[in-house]
């Protein structure tokens, strides 16, 4: 396959990058920055989504059959610079859009959030609404057949930017910090693990036309109190200390069309084993948890 990933060296296109590579593949990595590593079959393009020229001469070059596109400014980034986010988050996305709609690419996978749902109190989750209303107009016209996929929350290892406070949660267990604070959430939150993440890009890409319009993913929505039992039970030296706090407005309980597999304590074990490996701590002496299947129901 032909692939365009815009955001393609961020945490999440890195990870579909790797899952896709094989000799042969041509997948082009469409970002500013330089991704850490690149695989059999991908190579970087420098370009920004919002610029017109760029976009087009990366689909006229490549000729994809599909572009899955991931770049957007995060949730913290969104609302410390709402201007850099319009520009990012809704006309990258209308930049990249019509050009495969103008260039006749036959699928664009454009990554939304569950923050787009209703009357988005943030700028991010406005920017992502816009998109998935642009979306539906482009789509229309029939050239592209464009497919939204609204997330969660998706962690595991090399995250680094976004709404990080669970992210930083599973760090301070990782790391052994002898005090972890952690928000005290009182709603279950949607624990999307990358692999799952990136599973669920895959199946866009697959799905047989006429693929929906927008989906929903997924993951293990659990109590953050179930992490931090499951952490603490994993390295019982670190000291957890909640604080009051209100989780983002979202769509949380939102029905999914694609289900993810992995098992909150599967994710964070996997997670934790990562950090640490590259912090050149020692394995964790614990067990591995059993791939048990989803849990939705604490």
């Amino acid at each position: 396959m032909r692939l365009l990933i815009t955001g393609g060296s961020g945490f999440l296109g890195q990870a579909l990058a790797r899952r896709l590579a094989r000799p042969g593949a041509e997948i082009v990595l469409f970002d500013p920055l330089p991704p850490a590593a690149e695989f059999p079959g991908t190579r970087w393009v420098e370009g920004d989504v919002a610029d017109c020229a760029a976009v087009a001469t990366a689909i006229a070059q490549l000729q994809p059959e599909a572009i899955v596109h991931l770049a957007a400014l995060l949730t913290d980034a969104a609302a410390s610079d709402p201007v850099a986010a319009t520009r990012v988050n809704c006309l990258g996305t209308a930049v990249v859009l019509t050009e495969a709609n103008r260039q006749r690419v036959r699928r664009v996978v454009a990554a939304s959030s569950l923050a787009a749902l209703g009357s988005p109190p943030s700028v991010y989750g406005a920017t992502k609404a816009f998109g998935d209303q642009l979306a539906a107009a482009l789509r229309s016209e029939g050239n592209t057949e464009i497919v939204g996929v609204r997330f969660g929350w998706v962690y595991g290892p090399g995250r680094a930017r976004g709404w990080n406070v669970l992210q930083d949660l599973i760090e301070g267990f990782a790391s052994e910090q002898a005090v972890v604070p952690y928000p005290a959430f009182r709603e279950p939150v949607d624990w999307t693990y990358l692999d799952d993440a990136v599973s669920a890009l895959c199946w866009c890409l697959e799905l047989p036309s006429p693929a929906p319009a927008l989906l929903t993913v997924q993951g293990d929505r659990r109590p953050v109190t179930a992490a931090v039992g499951y952490l603490q039970a994993l390295v019982p030296t670190v000291q957890p200390a909640p604080y009051p706090a209100t989780l983002p407005p979202a769509g949380w309980q939102v029905a999914g069309d694609f289900l993810g597999t992995t098992t909150l304590e599967e994710g964070l074990w996997r997670t934790v084993a990562a950090i640490r490996q590259a912090c050149g701590l020692p394995p964790l002496a614990a067990p591995a948890p059993q791939r048990l299947g989803r849990r939705t129901d604490d």
